[in-house]
């Protein structure tokens, strides 16, 4: 409908945010890590990770990891979707880092949340993207052409649905209006005398008061443009909050992993020094037990002569 009757026109079409979605099954229930093991795996791994936790339904449980991935991953596995999912045997190819860091929380949550899982784990791409049609109403040849939820914007963070139904609502309310506002039939009107008959269109009176009266289709294409803008500063501060929450930990990561380097090159020092140090004592070692010899040696020379 957008692309035939709107020439799918978009105002607004840019990515909110680069994601990808780990997805499984598990026996009976499960629960998130506590917020220090969290910490301690965020910075273990490569990525910052989300748990979502489904409710338990028939003894079953959904996992589910947000993972948050740079451009070069989500071209890298742009040839996977939600049908044809990608395994991490696949990721080994194509994202090891990102396959490393999968493995890290996967072999935590199966050794100490001790998960029986159902199924394999599987992943799949998804670019947050947001986008608003330019128009939702048009009118052509007698004919409106209205549009609502997904053809008419979308939104990332679970927020289309709830306001794909405010649009539903306001637009239905607006074509009830709209219609009892057109003229259905002409109406006879008798003078009274019963000589003559005069006809008068509704089209007339409808037309007089339509001018004063506001179109309803326009204000549900008003409420759309309002809502569209309100919702647009939420997701975009919300994105905002979450790249900002990413950035930290990728820093406090770095941080971390410099850390563990200067550790274990201040150890392979010292275990290096040590060695040196050892070499040094035996050699002098060797040498006084040397001049010992040689001095015994000496003192039964003088004695014999």
């Amino acid at each position: 409908m957008r692309t035939q009757k709107f020439g799918d026109n978009l105002c607004l079409n840019y990515n909110v945010m680069k994601v990808a979605f780990c997805k499984y099954r598990v026996e009976g229930e499960t629960s998130p890590f506590h917020w220090t093991r969290y910490i301690s795996l965020v910075h273990d791994s490569n990525h910052t990770i989300y748990e979502l936790i489904g409710k338990p339904k028939d003894g079953v449980t959904s996992v589910t990891l947000q993972i948050f991935v740079s451009s070069e991953e989500l071209e890298k596995m742009s040839r996977f979707n939600f049908k044809d999912p990608a395994k991490i045997a696949d990721l080994e190819s194509v994202c090891p880092k990102l396959a490393e860091s999968l493995n890290i929380w996967l072999k935590a949550r199966k050794l100490e949340m001790k998960e029986k899982r159902i199924d394999e784990p599987k992943i799949n791409p998804v670019p947050l993207d947001l986008y608003q049609s330019t128009d939702v109403v048009k009118r052509e040849n007698g004919v409106t052409y209205a549009i609502v939820g997904d053809a008419a914007f979308g939104l990332p963070f679970f927020r289309a649905l709830n306001d794909g139904l405010l649009c539903a609502t306001k637009l239905s309310k607006a074509i009830v209006e709209d219609l009892s506002r057109r003229p259905q039939e002409k109406i006879r009107i008798n003078n009274g005398q019963g000589k003559k008959k005069r006809k008068k269109s509704i089209s007339s009176i409808s037309s007089a008061s339509t001018n004063q009266e506001s179109d309803p289709m326009e204000e549900y294409s008003a409420f759309f443009k309002r809502l569209a803008w309100w919702e647009k500063q939420k997701v975009n501060s919300k994105a905002m909050m979450i790249g900002s929450s990413v950035n930290t930990v990728k820093v406090s990561r770095k941080v971390k992993q410099k850390s563990v380097r200067s550790k274990q090159r201040a150890s392979s020092v010292q275990k290096r020094y040590l060695r040196v140090k050892a070499r040094r004592d035996r050699q002098r070692a060797e040498e006084e037990e040397e001049k010992v010899v040689a001095d015994e040696i000496s003192s039964v020379y003088c004695e014999l002569m």
